[in-house]
């Protein structure tokens, strides 16, 4: 399939891992780089909803970051509950 020329600059480390990744499931770059574009025609956007990393945001909210050392006092401290068995077997269902 002839097609245009697609020239963009990219991280060199985001592409070596990217490209390791591609190589594993057996996927050109083209291929890959034409799959997205169909996404995002398909999608009539991108086909993933942006958001803010979950990490920075709980890692950058005072309230939480306080809690989760909170958290980690009373467990120090023999201060815990243990968890349902409800909450157990979820957790072991997955």
């Amino acid at each position: 399939m002839a097609g245009t020329i697609l020239n963009t600059r990219v991280d060199p480390e985001v592409l070596e891992n990217a490209e390791n990744i591609l190589k594993t499931l057996g996927i050109s770059r083209s291929v890959a780089i034409n799959m997205f574009y169909r996404m995002v025609i398909l999608k009539q956007g991108l086909p993933w909803r942006p958001n803010l990393d979950e990490t920075e945001y709980v890692m950058n909210n005072p309230k939480l970051v306080q809690q989760i050392e909170q958290g980690i006092k009373d467990f120090e401290e023999g201060k815990f509950f243990p968890a349902p068995q409800k909450v157990v077997d979820e957790i072991n269902s997955l």
